[in-house]
């Protein structure tokens, strides 16, 4: 089936230009209210900026429950957070999503239930998403084709966006390479790793993500993503994470930069930014 790209169709019917959508991006809400909206309203801009929010806020759960997430808890939520991934590219699709809605927010409570019965809700705690404009102008369905045919020279490829900013940049080259490259098993799945927005030090995945990573890496190319290179640090310091978690090297990619070229990152390029940060990072 051919891809037809939400974003390029939501560029097409625009009556503003892309930095104007950030209102759509921000505010305060929560997986339950992110929910009732895909409900309600099937719009294009509906399917383009609310399916991630689901994605986002089991992120940050996980990223929050940390020194408690034992390695059960750490297998779930590896699980909702596959599912949510799979609702995003199947909206993304232009597929029907109302029961795989129902079914991923019913997997969701029954967590609370099973395992999380005393805390408050997955899908109440509150989730506050930035209205970053370059972010979202670096969402762009050009920039988008730009990245998705480079790393269409991959036979398979393992994708790990930088949540939160990249994602709806990532899905979006992840099911235009996939369009090109229908017989493969590639894999895509974020981990947070926010320097600015939620002051991370490091990549953010559990021991569960850290097998998972490491089982889907074989045979593929490794994809390091983040849609906007600001200073470079969060992606040299990922790349580094990255190099030592499946011992070997990955491949950096952005689709804008302010330091130097977008597209795949060179080496060079990555030690050029890894010595003008003075981050120390072996490269």
């Amino acid at each position: 089936m051919t891809y037809n790209s939400l974003l390029t169709r939501l560029d097409n019917q625009r009556t503003q230009p892309w930095i104007d959508y950030q209102f759509e991006m921000g505010g305060l809400t929560d997986i339950e209210s992110v929910a009732q909206v895909l409900r309600e309203s099937k719009n294009i801009e509906t399917k383009v900026f609310y399916p991630h929010k689901i994605v986002r806020g089991l992120i940050n759960s996980k990223t929050e429950d940390g020194f408690y997430l034992d390695f059960r808890k750490g297998e779930k939520y590896l699980e909702l957070i596959t599912d949510a991934m799979n609702f995003c590219k199947r909206v993304y699709s232009e597929e029907d999503y109302g029961q795989a809605l129902e079914d991923l927010i019913d997997k969701i409570k029954k967590y609370d239930v099973e395992i999380n019965p005393r805390d408050c809700p997955l899908t109440k705690r509150k989730m506050l998403e930035i209205d970053d404009h370059v972010s979202w102008t670096a969402t762009h369905p050009d920039l988008n084709d730009l990245t998705a045919n480079l790393l269409s020279q991959f036979s398979n490829i393992l994708m790990i966006p930088m949540a939160h900013g990249s994602l709806r940049a990532a899905t979006d080259i992840f099911l235009r390479y996939q369009d090109m490259k229908p017989e493969n098993d590639s894999v895509i799945y974020p981990v947070r790793f926010s320097a600015h927005k939620c002051q991370d030090k490091r990549p953010q995945f559990s021991r569960a993500e850290n097998d998972y990573l490491k089982r889907n890496a074989d045979g593929k190319e490794i994809i390091i993503f983040d849609e906007d290179i600001k200073d470079g640090n969060t992606l040299v310091t990922a790349v580094g994470v990255f190099e030592e978690l499946f011992g070997r090297e990955v491949t950096a990619v952005a689709n804008t930069s302010r330091h130097t070229n977008a597209g795949i990152i060179s080496r060079d390029d990555l030690k050029f930014l890894n010595y003008r940060g003075k981050l120390g990072v072996k490269i």
